[in-house]
């Protein structure tokens, strides 16, 4: 299912052959060099992730019930239909009625040029239009400045901060269904 395109991008569903490419862009350590969690550096950390996505993969961000679906993604692929990105919404409460959100440019050649602006754009018109979510949160690290402009620039405000057992910062941002 497309859920977007324009002259730049098209925004589909999650399919199977996607966990690759996603698991690809997990253990990517310049996609992820300012995420404050570890990538795998010998085969057996390398193994263990891998494994522990693919179950993820199966049991939560596609598992055969959607009913059992945890993680919802959007994969945002070039005009040739090839991934460069996901959009994914999680952590969802429906008593709160708020849930998390993040976004991943994996293919280097689309980044700064505002693609990851219209995949969050989508996604938090989408969430809010079709999910009985009132409140969007997205938690970074205090050093990922590209991450904390883009969610200002699309109207989240800084609203706390949280600290992991390690003793890294996150900062929390926030927006509200107007």
């Amino acid at each position: 299912m497309i859920y977007y395109s324009d002259e730049d991008i098209i925004i589909r569903a999650i399919n199977e052959e996607d966990a690759a490419i996603l698991f690809a862009w997990r253990i990517d350590k310049e996609i992820n060099e300012y995420d404050l969690r570890p990538t795998p550096n010998t085969a057996d950390e390398l193994l263990k992730e891998c494994n522990d996505f693919c179950k993820t993969f199966t049991d939560q961000i596609s598992p055969t019930n959607p009913a059992d679906r945890k993680y919802f993604y959007f994969i945002i692929t070039d005009t040739l239909g090839k991934p460069i990105g996901c959009v994914n919404y999680f952590s969802i409460d429906n008593e709160m009625k708020q849930c998390e959100l993040g976004v991943t440019i994996g293919d280097r050649n689309f980044r700064r040029k505002g693609i990851a602006f219209k995949a969050v754009e989508f996604a938090v018109n989408y969430i809010f239009q079709n999910r009985d979510i009132e409140r969007i949160c997205i938690e970074t690290g205090e050093k990922n400045i590209p991450s904390l402009n883009l969610f200002s620039k699309l109207g989240f405000a800084r609203c706390g901060e949280s600290f992991e057992e390690n003793e890294y910062k996150f900062i929390v941002m926030e927006r509200s269904r107007v």
